[in-house]
């Protein structure tokens, strides 16, 4: 029914427009109708910790022709958070939208309003409190890939787990000024006692790499929706092992990609040497 190159063009362009980057009991995972005459509205946004909220709101256009994005330059957008605060966001050109007053705050559930005359959506996302990260060790990888002609390393992330009740994680990392990649991280899988010690064994590094890692704090909502994002990306497969990607489940709802989160993080960077 889809376009398999078409379909992972897409989902890979809605990763970047965040960085870059989870679903609540009344969301489905959803299939859209991606044809040449049925453009979908794609809304990308977070609010970070002592931040302004933004968001970018646009649609894909002939899906099968990868042709440029058409941007939404006509949208109210309201931002409001659990003291029932709010305030309209600015439009500043190429479909972004961006707020000025209400800062993230950690715990504070943020619901996001977007709508046209003839469409309306809403996304909501709660900001958890950021991390501390103890140590990256850096150490030769256990995988050293034979057509290689230099040793790779590996990076083990100890920090800090945010509580005492289940928490989730996305760790990015940057390798000499660009980005690079992305894990996620439940600490049901890598705690011990308060720390959670994860091991990045399926990423290299070489001498000389400067290695960012930044480490965001996300709620369940937004760790299953970067879940199914990941999936869809990495094995080009729907649920069921179907050649058909599906797509992850946005907290706008049905018919809409792309996704609202409330996020804090911290960051450390080291350096491989040997």
């Amino acid at each position: 029914m889809k376009n398999l190159k078409g379909n992972i063009y897409l989902i890979l362009a809605i990763v970047f427009i965040t960085s870059t980057l989870i679903l609540s009991s009344c969301e489905e995972v959803i299939e859209v109708d991606l044809n040449s005459s049925n453009p979908v509205l794609v809304a990308e946004g977070q609010i970070v910790k002592d931040s302004a909220v933004w968001i970018k709101i646009s649609y894909t256009s002939d899906y099968f022709n990868n042709e440029e994005v058409t941007f939404e330059d006509n949208a109210s957008v309201i931002l409001t958070d659990s003291d029932n605060n709010s305030e309209t966001l600015t439009y500043n050109g190429d479909g972004f939208y961006k707020g000025h007053v209400l800062l993230g705050d950690v715990y504070e559930n943020y619901t996001i309003n977007i709508s046209t005359d003839e469409w309306e959506y809403d996304g909501e996302s709660t900001l958890m409190p950021p991390s501390e990260i103890y140590e990256i060790v850096v150490s030769e990888s256990e995988l050293q890939r034979p057509e290689l002609d230099e040793i790779a390393y590996s990076l083990e992330i100890k920090f800090k787990d945010v509580s005492a009740t289940d928490d989730y994680y996305m760790m990015k990392f940057f390798v000499n000024g660009r980005f690079d990649s992305y894990a996620l991280v439940d600490d049901k899988i890598f705690l011990f006692g308060d720390t959670v010690i994860y091991p990045a064994m399926r990423k290299e590094f070489f001498i000389d790499d400067e290695v960012i890692v930044r480490l965001h704090t996300v709620d369940n909502d937004a760790y299953n929706y970067y879940y199914q994002l990941n999936e869809t990306v990495s094995d080009g497969k729907g649920p069921g092992g179907s050649s058909t990607p599906y797509n992850p489940a946005s907290n706008f709802g049905e018919g809409v990609l792309g996704y609202f989160v409330a996020w804090s993080f911290v960051s450390d960077t080291v350096v491989i040497i040997q």
